[in-house]
């Protein structure tokens, strides 16, 4: 993978983290959830773990090179 494809696969994967975050902030606000809705609490902190993992991944690869 080339440096700028590192970067631009950085820059997804920061916007995806960062927008997962917002919604769980947004989420946060609210008094009580649906079933639907802690589903999908659930679901955006495990993404945002993933994608945490991948950023650290790829940051590692770029500090390597």
């Amino acid at each position: 993978m080339q440096n700028e494809d590192v970067t631009a696969t950085l820059d997804q994967l920061r916007t995806n983290h960062r927008l997962a975050d917002e919604r769980l902030q947004e989420l946060a606000r609210q008094i009580s959830h649906s079933p639907d809705e802690q589903v999908e609490i659930a679901r955006l902190k495990k993404q945002k773990l993933h994608l945490k993992d991948e950023i650290r991944s790829l940051s590692a690869k770029i500090a390597q090179t």
